[in-house]
């Protein structure tokens, strides 16, 4: 875990945005496994959890910021159960690393 105060950049900015959803964010470094599985993020508990040295498959970083945008797409389906499939899907599209 890493102490919000120090984070810099993206990851200060993933942060932020997490506050101003009204939640808490927890930065980490290295893995995060939940169920068994390595993930990026996750919420729990009124904290969004997100890694923030993530990296795709080919070493190409992952911003903090997707992580928490895409997190927040499953905050927002749990707490309106009326979002749309397409919003979801757009949202989702967006937090992916451009080809």
């Amino acid at each position: 875990m890493q102490d919000e105060q120090s984070l810099t950049g993206d990851a200060a900015a993933a942060a932020q945005q997490v506050r101003q959803m009204g939640l808490e964010p927890v930065a980490y470094q290295g893995d995060m496994v939940v169920n068994g599985g390595s993930v990026n993020g996750y919420i729990e508990g009124g904290r969004i959890f997100f890694r923030t040295d993530a990296k795709y498959r080919d070493g190409t970083a992952i911003s903090p910021v997707a992580i928490v945008k895409h997190e927040a797409v499953h905050q927002a389906k749990e707490t309106d159960k009326k979002i749309s499939r397409p919003a979801m899907r757009s949202c989702a599209t967006n937090a992916r690393r451009p080809r």
